[in-house]
């Protein structure tokens, strides 16, 4: 059981969390309002915020100060790689855009409790300061800097294991290696490992 407390100011868009994350029987949810969840923070092993009226690295440092063993997860409004940056600098372990499919908020809690990032793919081809990777090529990238096999970032980004093939290839092209261990030193320098 994953104990979570769902902190945010905007009360239609928590109640609509909330309701999503009790649907996974694995989450233990609670609901809470900025700065007032502070002591909750210390029992409970995500923090899922949405910071959309309040400063991000203050409000993180505090719940670093209130927790050090709990991860934090923020879903935002903005599609703004530095903002997400900063997130990440402050302590954040997932952020995930507020547009982004559900899935991907739930797979980021989970992956927050086993002390892994994760970042909605909307925030990733910042990394890639000259854009010469495609967002598809940075998610392929991403999971395998995670040590997915080709069939698993098939299933994961929904495509045939073929397109996946044909993603590596153009990574190993532009990167300039053909083995998959650089593949993933690439993708842990870039920061897209987690």
């Amino acid at each position: 059981m994953v104990s979570l407390v769902l902190v945010g100011h905007d009360d239609c868009y928590r109640d609509a969390l909330c309701a999503l994350l009790e649907r996974d029987p694995s989450f233990q949810v609670r609901v809470g309002e900025c700065p007032g969840v502070m002591g909750e923070v210390a029992t409970v092993d995500v923090v899922v915020a949405e910071l959309w009226d309040c400063d991000p690295s203050t409000y993180l440092r505090l719940v670093r100060e209130a927790s050090e063993r709990c991860s934090i997860v923020v879903v935002i409004r903005a599609a703004d790689p530095v903002f997400c940056d900063e997130l990440r600098e402050a302590g954040a372990l997932g952020v995930v855009g507020e547009w982004s499919p559900s899935g991907l908020l739930l797979h980021a809690i989970h992956e927050a409790v086993a002390g892994r990032c994760v970042v909605d793919p909307a925030f990733v081809d910042h990394v890639d300061p000259d854009g010469v990777l495609t967002r598809l090529e940075s998610e392929v990238l991403a999971l395998i800097g995670r040590g997915y096999t080709n069939q698993e970032i098939a299933r994961a980004l929904h495509r045939s294991v073929r397109s996946v093939e044909m993603h590596r290839a153009a990574l190993v092209r532009k990167i300039g290696s053909r083995r998959r261990s650089d593949l993933v030193r690439t993708a842990r320098m870039m920061g897209l490992a987690g």
